[in-house]
């Protein structure tokens, strides 16, 4: 089980990049609330996720923390949505280097996050495992004695930091790469820290989401491992392709309905009440049916048609998918060749 602390550092976020969090935080919100429970959970939903922000006083000029919104007991999809279109719009301050480039903020407001007052206090219990995402478009080069201090505690108690930076489309490359390099450096000795780079697309974010939700679900297994196998050779004299298959993450609905039929007219049955004790009748003759008169391994299919299923009382025990699986590609067909349903003039 996992707790995910986003911190959002407002002050390096632009209004575009700012937005596109903002819609990738409310993605991952509504794909954990419609996540399917596991056997081990109860039909509530763990609130896992917490958010922070970092900003700059223009009052006090100071940089002070704000805790949005805090995971406490069951997950309220409305309050974390609420939070998320809340954050200030208008906390982008950055700082500016002489030659033009922007300059990282200090992250001295974190140690307000890793304590016992904000994270140690939310999901309380020993088996659940902490993670802070800290999101910017810019690092300070050097982390200070400090925060140093605070995330060897954090790895002490097997809480996890991961640095996100958005990099930033301008001719200050050179400059960034130096400031990525030495931030680097200064986290290399730290074995619960880790440092990502991303570029601010769409196909990123919806990367991002994912990742995170499967931070999030616990049903989540290790993904089994699928093998194509060719009939012809795809490249000199490879004729295999390897992938993971995973769970999607909206689950298809399959819209199959379980249901009692009678075996006199094959149809659901309904609900007699005789001497105020209910059992099942037929709803063409009205009569009362026993236990050998219903069949129980029947399921409906949409509005009129039911679909009777063998019964699985004397079949095998089914066992557990092992990898790898293997598909044998009978047939190739080019992209090229498909048609888009379009007619042409």
């Amino acid at each position: 089980m996992v707790l995910v602390c986003f911190v959002l550092d407002l002050r390096s976020l632009s209004p575009s990049l700012l937005k596109n969090l903002q819609q990738s935080l409310l993605q991952l919100a509504n794909f954990y609330a419609i996540s399917s429970p596991s056997r081990h959970q109860s039909d509530s939903l763990r609130d896992r996720i917490g958010l922070c922000y970092l900003f700059k006083n223009r009052i006090s000029l100071l940089d002070e923390l704000k805790i949005a919104y805090s995971p406490r007991g069951n997950f309220s999809l409305r309050d974390f949505h609420h939070a998320v279109n809340s954050l200030p719009t208008d906390a982008f301050l950055p700082e500016i280097h002489e030659s033009g480039a922007l300059c990282g903020h200090a992250y001295v407001e974190l140690s307000n996050v890793i304590s016992d007052q904000v994270l140690y206090s939310w999901g309380g219990g020993k088996d659940i495992v902490r993670k802070v995402i800290i999101l910017s478009s810019c690092l300070c080069e050097n982390i200070d004695l400090t925060m140093k201090k605070t995330l060897r505690d954090a790895a002490d108690k097997c809480v996890s930091v991961e640095f996100l930076l958005f990099e930033q489309k301008s001719s200050h490359l050179n400059d960034m790469q130096e400031s990525s390099n030495s931030f680097v450096r200064c986290i290399s000795d730290l074995d619960n820290c880790s440092f990502r780079t991303y570029l601010s697309d769409a196909r990123v974010f919806d990367g991002l989401v994912k990742r995170w939700l499967q931070d999030l679900r616990d049903d989540m297994e290790e993904p089994l491992q699928a093998r194509f196998i060719f009939k012809n050779n795809l490249v000199s004299l490879v004729n295999q392709m390897f992938c993971n298959l995973c769970a999607s993450v909206n689950h298809i609905i399959d819209g199959f309905t379980p249901c009692q039929t009678c075996r006199c007219h094959g149809i659901p049955v309904g609900v007699a009440v005789k001497n105020k004790i209910k059992g099942p009748s037929c709803l063409v003759t009205g009569h009362d049916l026993g236990a050998f008169d219903v069949t129980e391994n029947s399921v409906k299919v949409g509005e009129k048609t039911i679909l009777f299923m063998p019964s699985f009382q004397s079949s095998m025990t089914l066992e557990q998918v092992s990898s790898p699986i293997d598909f044998n590609v009978i047939e190739r067909t080019n992209l090229g060749s498909l048609s888009e349903g379009k007619s042409q003039a």
